[in-house]
C-alpha cells in the first residue's frame, strides 16, 4: 500500500477515534499531529515538516501551538519553554500513539476491502478500470469538499469518472453499511485536511452566534415537493440539520417567494410542452413527471406562504435597495458573466432577483468584517453556482465570509461543529454525490430550442402532427438531445433525420400489420378446429345418452313385459308433455331445450379453444 494511502489510513483512524468520543474538531487535528511526534525530542519546526510531509498540507503555527497545549494538558506530550524538545509522555502518549497504530492496522485490511469492492463493481458494469483506485476515489472526495464543491454540482462539468465512483458510494449505502461508513470515514478523513488548509481559526474556540440563513428558490421549492423526491429528501435534510442547531434562524425574503410563486405559475402553463420520455432540467417537466395538473397546482399558487411557514421558516421583506447603484450593477453584471461562462445564461427577471438578493445580504452585515461563518450574522444558502462564485470572489478580495454559500459548504460547516453527528454525515455524503446519480436532464434552454426547431418546422409544412409525435416519442431523440446539445435541434427536425424515423413507422407499422394478420388467422383456425371439436363432442354425448336410454328401456320391457310398459310409459310420457303445455307452453319448452344445447355447445366450445390457445403459444415460445 502506497504512503499518501497510508496517510488516508491515519486520518481514518483518527476519525474512528473522534466518533466514538464525540470530540470537537480541534480534536480532530490533534490526533493527527500526535502521529507526528516522537519518545525523542523535537523541535516545533520539525514537528510541522513532518505534519506537512505525511498530509501534504501545511499546518499554520498557531494552530500547531494550540495543539501542542492541548495535548500536554491531556498529558499526551510533553515539551520545554517556548515549544522547544517537543515529545510524546511516557506512558500516556506512547499509548495513545500505539493504539492510533493499531487501528491503523486493521483499517488496512477494511480500506483494501473497500477499494477491491469498487474493481468489483467497475467490472460488473463494463467500466474502463483505472490504473489507481485509490486515487480515484480520494480526487472525487477533494473535488467535493469545501470551496469545489459548489463548483462541481452543475451538469455541465460533471466527468464519467465522477459519476461512476458517485454510483459505487451509492451502492454501498444501500448493499455493504460497513464499508459505507468506513467510505464515510476516508470522507471526513479528507475533510479535516480541507479544514487545516482553510482554516486556521479553528484552533481558536469560535462561539457560534446568532445566524440568519436566507433560503434560495430552488431550496423552497424543493422543500415544498415542487421538485424531484431525491431534491425534496435534500432539502429537508438541509432543513431538518439547520432546526437542530442552536442560534440559526430559517428565512426567506418575501422577494423570493414571489420568484417562487411565478416560477410554479409559469410551469403550470409549459407542462404541455413536455414529453414524459425525455428528461429536461425543468420545473414544468418535474411537476409533469410528478403528476400535477395545472388545475391542481392553483390552490397551491395561493397557499404558498401558509406552506412556507408551515415548514418554520419566517418571510420577511427585502431591504429597499437602488437598482442604479454602482454596487447593485457590479453584482448585477458579475452574476451574468458567470451565467454565461457556464451556459446558463439568467432571464432578466432572475438575474434581477439574484443581484437584489445578494445587495439585500451585504446591506443586512453592515460592519461586518469577520471570515468566520460564526460571526457571518447573514448568509445566502443556493445551490445556484454562478450566484456562489461570485460571492466568493467578493469574499476573498474584502477578506470577509462569503454572503452566498452552497447547500453542502453549509452541511460541512455545520458537521464540523458536531464532530460525530451521524446525521449531518450521512446528509453530507448524500449532499456531494447527488450531482453525479441523479437523472441525466438536458437543460431547459436546450429543450426550447428543440420545440422552437419543431415549430419552425412546422410552420414550413416540413412536420406533420404525426412526424412531430414520432420524433418527441423516439428514444434516438433522448439520446441526440442528451449527447449533441446545441447541435441536437437543427439534426432532429432535417429533412434526413425525419425521413429515416418516417422509414422507420412504415417498417413498424408493415411488422404490427404482419403480426395482427398472424394472430388473426391463428384466432380463425382456432375458432373453426374448436366449434369443429364442440360439434362432434355434442354429438358424441347425445349418442351415448341414446344408448343409455335404450338399454334402460330394454331392461324395462324384460322386467314388465311389453305391454305393461307400454302402458305405464304412455302414462308417463303423457303426464309429462301436460305439465311442461300448462306450466311453460310448448313454445317455451322448445325453446329452451334449443338454448340448453346452445349453452352447452358454447361451453364446450370455449374449453376446448382455450387449451387450443395455451397448447399454440406455448409451442410458439
Amino acid at each position: 500500500m502506497g504512503g499518501a494511502i497510508r496517510d488516508n489510513i491515519t486520518l481514518i483512524a483518527a476519525v474512528r477515534t473522534l466518533h466514538s468520543e464525540g470530540n470537537d474538531l480541534l480534536a480532530a487535528v490533534s490526533s493527527l499531529v500526535l502521529h507526528c511526534i516522537d519518545k525523542e525530542d523535537s523541535p516545533l519546526s520539525e514537528v510541522k515538516q513532518r505534519f506537512q510531509k505525511a498530509y501534504i498540507t501545511e499546518i499554520p503555527e498557531d494552530m500547531l501551538r494550540t495543539i501542542l497545549k492541548r495535548l500536554k494538558h491531556k498529558n499526551l506530550v510533553e515539551y520545554e519553554s517556548k515549544f522547544s524538545n517537543i515529545r510524546l509522555k511516557i506512558p500516556e502518549g506512547v499509548q495513545r500513539r500505539s493504539d492510533l497504530q493499531d487501528s491503523t492496522s486493521s483499517l488496512q485490511r477494511e480500506f483494501s476491502s473497500l477499494i477491491e469492492g469498487m474493481k468489483v463493481y467497475y467490472a460488473s458494469r463494463k467500466y474502463p478500470l483505472p490504473g489507481n483506485f485509490e486515487k480515484e476515489l480520494i480526487d472525487f472526495i477533494d473535488q467535493n469538499i469545501g470551496d469545489t464543491s459548489s463548483l462541481m454540482s452543475g451538469s455541465g462539468v460533471v466527468g464519467c469518472n465522477q459519476k461512476r465512483v458517485a454510483g459505487y458510494i451509492a451502492c454501498i449505502e444501500k448493499s455493504d453499511p460497513a464499508k459505507f461508513k468506513l467510505l464515510q470515514n476516508v470522507f471526513f478523513g479528507r475533510v479535516y485536511i480541507d479544514i487545516i488548509k482553510t482554516r486556521s481559526d479553528y484552533s481558536k474556540n469560535v462561539t457560534l452566534k446568532p445566524v440568519k440563513i436566507y433560503l434560495d428558490t430552488n431550496i423552497i421549492l424543493s422543500v415544498l415537493g415542487f421538485d424531484d423526491k431525491a431534491d425534496k429528501q435534500r432539502a429537508d435534510e438541509l432543513l431538518q440539520i439547520l432546526r437542530q442547531t442552536p442560534k440559526i434562524e430559517l428565512l426567506v425574503f418575501d422577494e423570493t417567494v414571489s420568484e417562487a410563486r411565478q416560477r410554479i405559475h409559469y410551469a403550470s402553463n409549459e407542462m404541455q410542452t413536455y414529453s414524459g420520455n425525455i428528461a429536461v432540467d425543468s420545473l414544468a417537466f418535474r411537476l409533469k413527471r410528478a403528476g400535477y395538473t395545472k388545475e391542481s397546482l392553483v390552490p397551491m399558487i395561493e397557499n404558498l406562504e401558509t406552506s412556507i411557514t408551515d415548514q418554520g421558516i419566517k418571510i420577511v421583506p427585502l431591504p429597499t435597495i437602488n437598482e442604479e447603484s454602482k454596487v447593485y450593477k457590479e453584482v448585477s453584471e458579475s452574476i451574468n458573466s458567470e451565467s454565461v461562462k457556464l451556459d446558463r445564461q439568467k432571464a432578466p427577471k432572475t438575474l434581477r432577483h439574484d443581484t437584489l438578493i445578494l445587495c439585500a445580504i451585504k446591506a443586512l452585515r453592515e460592519n461586518m468584517t469577520s471570515n468566520l461563518f460564526e460571526k457571518s450574522q447573514q448568509i445566502f444558502v443556493t445551490p445556484d453556482i454562478a450566484i456562489n462564485a461570485v460571492s466568493r470572489n467578493q469574499a476573498k478580495k474584502i477578506h470577509t465570509y462569503p454572503l452566498s454559500i452552497s447547500v453542502i459548504e453549509i452541511v460541512s460547516t455545520l458537521w464540523m461543529r458536531h464532530i460525530g453527528n451521524e446525521d449531518i454525515a450521512n446528509s453530507l455524503i448524500r449532499q456531494s454525490i447527488m450531482a453525479y446519480v441523479r437523472e441525466r436532464a438536458i437543460s431547459q434552454s436546450l429543450w426550447n430550442k428543440f420545440i422552437a426547431a419543431i415549430e419552425e418546422a412546422k410552420n414550413n409544412n416540413r412536420l406533420t402532427r404525426d412526424d412531430i409525435a414520432m420524433i418527441i416519442s423516439d428514444d434516438e431523440t433522448r439520446r441526440i438531445l442528451a449527447e449533441k446539445q446545441d447541435d441536437a435541434p437543427e439534426q432532429l427536425v432535417s429533412d434526413s433525420y425525419i425521413k429515416s424515423l418516417r422509414k422507420i413507422r412504415e417498417s413498424e407499422s408493415r411488422e404490427r400489420e404482419s403480426a395482427i394478420n398472424k394472430v388473426q388467422n391463428v384466432e380463425d383456425y382456432i375458432n373453426k378446429r374448436s366449434k369443429k371439436l364442440a360439434s362432434c363432442v355434442v354429438k358424441t354425448i347425445a349418442g351415448l345418452l341414446f344408448v343409455i336410454v335404450m338399454s334402460v328401456i330394454g331392461i324395462l320391457i324384460k322386467i314388465f313385459g311389453v305391454n305393461d310398459f307400454v302402458n305405464w310409459l304412455t302414462l308417463v310420457g303423457i303426464m309429462i308433455v301436460l305439465f311442461f303445455a300448462l306450466v311453460f307452453g310448448v313454445q317455451d319448452k322448445v325453446q329452451w331445450i334449443i338454448n340448453m344445447r346452445s349453452n352447452f355447445m358454447m361451453k364446450i366450445e370455449s374449453a376446448i379453444s382455450k387449451n387450443m390457445h395455451k397448447n399454440f403459444f406455448k409451442d410458439d415460445s
